[in-house]
């Protein structure tokens, strides 16, 4: 006998589902009636579909499946966990629970090796492709969800998601003002600086309006995950995401100064002129060996909501 077995009747205290519907999982009684069809949140959808598909029910989910077409032997090789993020799904991973390895999105995933796993990924019961069953992920729709859709459709434009300087989905969005257009952060960046060394203000490349002030847009950017989520293939590479972000620089809200149009606009300092308390105090004298010119590009204090130039050459942190 074993370490940790007892002999006589063993006693079972948990009844086993059916492994097709609830992946080998096992439940108590009463527990029974809450898996039904409204507690699938993933599915791992078999590329043969001779072969049954195999439902996500529980946050942590042990896969119990065919892993070769040869045979029909079911055995446990994966366990898939999800995270959430109030009602949404952040992260979801794949642990390899089996004897070898397996394939995660052409990825060899070792023996109780964890990775992340994102709708439409493709996971191999093996090591190899030939021979071993091929599964593709698919994160289902909230049952909440669904019926709040039925009130409401918001409908994703792909095609007006894009980026108009390197025309793909955005990356870390940037929204401009006054004419509202977006921007990857790290696009927006490069254009920044040859708009500063070509013309006289910063224009918008897509309309050509002078822009006035750049920031980023977190609404967006979570309309730009969705859209990810769901059109896998429009991502770009992890190489080509590291070079925009390393040519990021729009962490907070810049205000850009316009030729000419400064001295109109604003009017004198004076004593008692309260509003100007706002304006950068650079603009109006050489403070610290520095004052600001017309095309000097501002930031935005979280705090007092005032105005200082953006000078990131100055060694200082500047929020």
């Amino acid at each position: 006998m074993q370490h940790g077995q007892c002999s006589g009747v063993k006693k079972e205290p948990y009844d086993t589902v059916e492994h097709d519907r609830w992946s080998g999982m096992k439940v108590k009684k009463e527990e029974q009636q809450e898996l039904n069809q409204d507690n699938v949140w993933a599915k791992l959808v078999p590329v043969d579909s001779r072969y049954s598909e195999i439902d996500m029910v529980m946050q942590e989910t042990g896969v119990f499946s065919e892993i070769t077409s040869s045979s029909p032997v079911k055995q446990n090789w994966c366990v898939i966990s999800r995270k959430n993020l109030g009602e949404t799904i952040a992260t979801v991973t794949v642990r390899n629970t089996s004897a070898g390895t397996i394939l995660v999105d052409g990825s060899a995933v070792q023996r109780e090796d964890t990775v992340d796993i994102h709708n439409g990924s493709i996971i191999v019961a093996g090591s190899e492709l030939k021979g071993y069953l091929h599964y593709t992920f698919k994160i289902l729709q909230p049952q909440g969800l669904k019926n709040e859709q039925a009130r409401l459709t918001i409908s994703l434009d792909v095609a007006n998601s894009k980026c108009s300087i390197c025309l793909n989905i955005w990356h870390d969005v940037v929204t401009v003002a006054p004419c509202l257009h977006n921007f990857c952060n790290g696009c927006f960046t490069e254009w920044l600086k040859s708009s500063q060394n070509n013309y006289k203000n910063v224009i918008c490349p897509q309309c050509r309006v002078t822009i006035l002030s750049v920031g980023r847009n977190h609404f967006l950017h979570n309309i730009e995950e969705t859209i990810l989520l769901n059109f896998p293939l429009l991502k770009r590479s992890k190489e080509e995401l590291a070079l925009l972000d390393q040519s990021a620089t729009v962490q907070t809200y810049l205000v850009f100064g316009t030729q000419g149009s400064q001295s109109r606009k604003r009017p004198a300092p004076t004593g008692d002129y309260d509003d100007m308390d706002s304006r950068c105090p650079q603009c109006v004298k050489k403070l610290g060996g520095f004052k600001c010119n017309q095309s000097t590009i501002h930031l935005q204090c979280h705090v007092c909501h005032g105005l200082m130039p953006s000078r990131p050459d100055f060694g200082v942190p500047q929020n």
